[in-house]
């Protein structure tokens, strides 16, 4: 299992790259107070910021980001659509011990799915994001948001398999969890070790 232990602070190296995973409104009562504007600050240490957001309550993203160049759908799970739950049934019958980080490609759309070990078990890659990985590959990047342990991990994971080769590195001080509340205020001293 992929731990959620690629932590850094400020000073890595992360080629001016910044992605933040599932921070906005629908997800509010996990978001410490506070801790949007503190991100909103965090964006200008980044030349390129791209927003990863979930469509499964929004129709779209709940914020624009300094130096934000995409904001890229994702859907929650894989119960959205009827084939990728076929496919999903599939690949458990055909690799039982898939291991996390094992990507699939579609043969008829440049979109994928990946083997994450928590409670989503695969994440559904689509092609617009998986485009933007692409170009990306080879690259240090920081991931933010949340949740810690879910969403956040599955994103996570995709970047670093084989196919998009992405070097990404958590900053727990911007991120949250199930284990965090919007009645918190926002503390980036402690927020890592809370989450």
């Amino acid at each position: 299992m992929i731990n959620f232990t690629n932590y850094v602070r400020e000073n890595i190296n992360n080629d001016g790259i910044l992605f933040i995973v599932d921070l906005q409104k629908e997800f509010s009562e996990f978001i410490p107070e506070n801790m949007v504007d503190a991100v909103i600050k965090y964006c200008n240490n980044f030349h390129s910021v791209y927003q990863i957001w979930d469509s499964n309550k929004a129709d779209k993203p709940s914020y624009t980001f300094p130096n934000q160049k995409s904001a890229i759908i994702k859907k929650y799970g894989t119960k959205f659509s009827d084939d990728l739950e076929q496919t999903i049934k599939q690949l458990n019958e055909k690799y039982p011990t898939a291991k996390e980080g094992d990507i699939f490609e579609f043969d008829d759309v440049d979109s994928y799915v990946v083997r994450v070990k928590n409670n989503h078990s695969w994440f559904y890659v689509p092609e617009a994001m998986a485009n933007i990985f692409k170009q990306l590959s080879g690259k240090n990047v920081i991931l933010i948001g949340g949740a810690a342990g879910e969403c956040l991990e599955d994103i996570y994971v995709a970047m670093r398999s084989k196919i998009f080769n992405i070097n990404a590195n958590y900053n727990k001080d911007y991120c949250y969890s199930a284990k965090t509340s919007n009645k918190q205020k926002y503390n980036q001293k402690i927020q890592s070790k809370i989450i």
